[in-house]
């Protein structure tokens, strides 16, 4: 998978600012979120995309990761001063690539988002949001209650 990737985006290799690069964003009220941006890929027209390598192994849902990536430009605008453009999933099975542009509304919703899942974490309450399809490919379902009531089996 990965030999491929490198065989089918070698040309874009020389436009690439950052890879594997660690970000830190602060949301203010003591909320942090660290993550790691797989590729961060400049183009000749100033234009950004940070880009997330995707396989099946690990397959999550495209709203997690829709929110991952928009993480991803927050953290890449709070470490350069600059708000990408584009966000991409670059799906290593398929060999195809996913783009959307960053949106001013998406990037609001992720910060209220992030803000609300810390207040939850605080507060110790947790309200799990159990679907069929989202726990049957959980870690987590041989001890989760809710998830097998869902219907998901291990």
């Amino acid at each position: 998978m990965l030999h491929d990737y490198l065989i089918d985006n070698a040309a874009l290799f020389e436009k690439i600012e950052f890879s594997e690069k660690q970000i830190e964003i602060s949301l203010g009220d003591g909320v942090s979120v660290v993550g790691r941006i797989d590729l961060v890929r400049r183009v000749d027209t100033s234009e950004t995309t940070i880009v997330d390598l995707k396989s099946s192994d690990r397959a999550q849902t495209e709203d997690v990761t829709e929110a991952q990536l928009h993480v991803y430009a927050l953290g890449y605008q709070e470490l350069t001063g600059r708000r990408p453009d584009y966000v991409e999933v670059y799906e290593l099975d398929e060999r195809k690539r996913k783009v959307r542009s960053v949106d001013d509304e998406f990037i609001v919703d992720i910060k209220t988002r992030t803000r609300e899942a810390a207040a939850a974490l605080r507060s110790g309450v947790l309200r799990g949001t159990p679907a069929k399809n989202k726990c049957a490919v959980c870690d987590y379902l041989g001890m989760c209650t809710a998830g097998r009531a869902a219907g998901a089996t291990p």
